[in-house]
């Protein structure tokens, strides 16, 4: 297990050397994505929310040569049972990414978050294009300590009976995978 504690002291340096306002489980996200994904830390802040209107999706990241999205929630917390709610966030995200990827359409663009906004208009241009959707909780915790937990299980479920599963799965080598195995790195 990583230590909460650990990633809160590089969140605080991060936090102090870019001054950034946003919550420890935010700040972590990008410095995910930048970890992960290189890329860098203006692209990583687009990339992920700094408020809690975020649909479940704490960061994202779209990989244009493979044609795959990652969706991130992030839970810093000590607690299994805090961390697994993650999941149902993770599930909400499906749903809003349900709505622009197989329908094409919101009741509006989400313009009071701009990682939403960012997505929003990453996804409208590419969802025909679109092969694989990662969903991924960043926790300190392994996925096996986490995965017998009752959200995993209901979020595992959900994802695979959605629509956007069943749009995706019609293409080409087209899937939703759940990359439930991220762990934060500081």
């Amino acid at each position: 297990m990583l230590r909460k504690d650990d990633c809160v002291k590089v969140v605080r340096a991060f936090r102090a050397k870019h001054a950034i306002d946003a919550p420890d489980e935010n700040v972590i996200a990008t410095i995910h994505l930048m970890n992960a994904h290189g890329i860098d830390q203006n692209a990583a802040m687009d990339q992920s929310s700094r408020s809690a209107n975020d649909n479940g999706i704490d960061a994202w990241y779209y990989n244009l040569e493979k044609k795959e999205l990652f969706v991130y929630q992030s839970k810093l917390s000590d607690s299994k049972s805090s961390a697994a709610h993650g999941f149902g966030d993770l599930d909400r995200a499906r749903e809003w990414l349900e709505s622009v990827i197989v329908t094409g359409q919101l009741e509006q663009a989400p313009s009071s978050n701009q990682c939403l906004y960012n997505l929003y208009t990453r996804v409208s241009a590419v969802r025909h294009e679109l092969k694989r959707i990662h969903f991924a909780l960043l926790s300190p915790f392994d996925s096996n300590e986490i995965e017998d937990h009752e959200d995993f299980q209901t979020c595992e479920t959900a994802l695979g009976r959605s629509k956007l599963n069943a749009h995706i799965r019609d293409r080409q080598g087209g899937r939703l995978e759940r990359g439930d195995r991220v762990r934060q790195t500081p």
